[in-house]
């Protein structure tokens, strides 16, 4: 029985992503999928988020250092806003910054099952902290946030700090 399933470092694009969407809909057992690395982009990712609303058992998504803009990024946060099962995301070095800052943070809102968000490199900058920071207020099952390397000024420290005066759950 397959349950994790370690694709990384390949030529996956569009064609790839729409079969790695249908293993997570008809794929009752698979609960890691490391994609990172490949040569994914927005409308792959729209395949994979559409598949994540109706998978229960996958845990752990790995898409890093992908290119995955905003637009992908806004459909992913529907699928998470959804997806309760999911665990563990990371988006690190992926093409996206406040616009999909701002959808994952909504997604945030209403997402109780994430744990682990790994977003570094992401070109969040003060405005996508801010987006960021609106949900992490509201989400209280996050315990780890990765935003090394994300332009952070001042003035996103400062809504960092904002939301970690308010969050309880996140310890790393």
């Amino acid at each position: 029985v397959l349950r994790i399933l370690n694709i990384g470092s390949n030529n996956i694009k569009m064609d790839g992503s729409y079969f790695m969407a249908q293993l997570l809909v008809f794929n009752s057992t698979l609960t890691t999928l490391n994609v990172g690395t490949n040569d994914v982009r927005s409308d792959g990712v729209e395949c994979i988020a559409e598949a994540l609303e109706m998978n229960s058992t996958l845990i752990t998504l790995v898409l890093s250092w992908n290119k995955i803009d905003d637009k992908g990024v806004a459909r992913l946060a529907d699928g998470l806003a959804i997806n309760d099962s999911l665990r563990s995301l990371s988006l690190g070095n992926t093409d996206f910054g406040s616009k999909g800052a701002r959808n994952l943070g909504c997604a945030l809102i209403v997402n109780s099952g994430l744990k682990d968000l790994n977003l570094e490199y992401s070109d969040l900058g003060s405005k996508g902290m801010e987006y960021l920071a609106a949900g992490l207020m509201i989400n209280s099952t996050l315990t780890s946030l990765n935003l090394s390397y994300n332009k952070l000024d001042d003035e996103g420290m400062g809504y960092l700090t904002d939301c970690l005066t308010i969050n309880s759950a996140l310890k790393t």
